[in-house]
């Protein structure tokens, strides 16, 4: 049975902070962690944009786990997210996709 992949994303004011992780029998087990500094530019975003930038970072972060494999993406401003991810898409075309499926929910 093939698992599937989780990314849970947590923005604060001055850093971000994801986890890729999979459920295996009910329980979450976490596989890579990352976290990373805001630019100045970007500490003056909101906190929906801050969301965003952290779910691309994560999608261009951890590709090499999550090409052609579904994933869900756990984030405090909108419902889960359910994509998958595609051999070499960009950051363009996953921001797209992952716009327009918030905007249909």
């Amino acid at each position: 049975m093939e698992l599937l992949f989780h990314i849970a994303t947590d923005p604060s004011d001055i850093v971000v902070g994801v986890v890729l992780g999979q459920l295996e029998d009910k329980k979450p087990y976490a596989i890579y962690y990352i976290s990373k500094n805001l630019t100045p530019t970007k500490l003056n975003c909101t906190v929906t944009k801050k969301e965003f930038l952290t779910i691309m970072h994560a999608i261009n972060k951890f590709r090499h786990y999550i090409t052609w494999y579904q994933v869900f993406v756990h984030a405090n401003w909108c419902r889960v997210l359910h994509i998958t991810i595609l051999s070499q898409t960009d950051a363009r075309v996953t921001q797209t996709h992952i716009h327009s499926m918030h905007l249909t929910q």
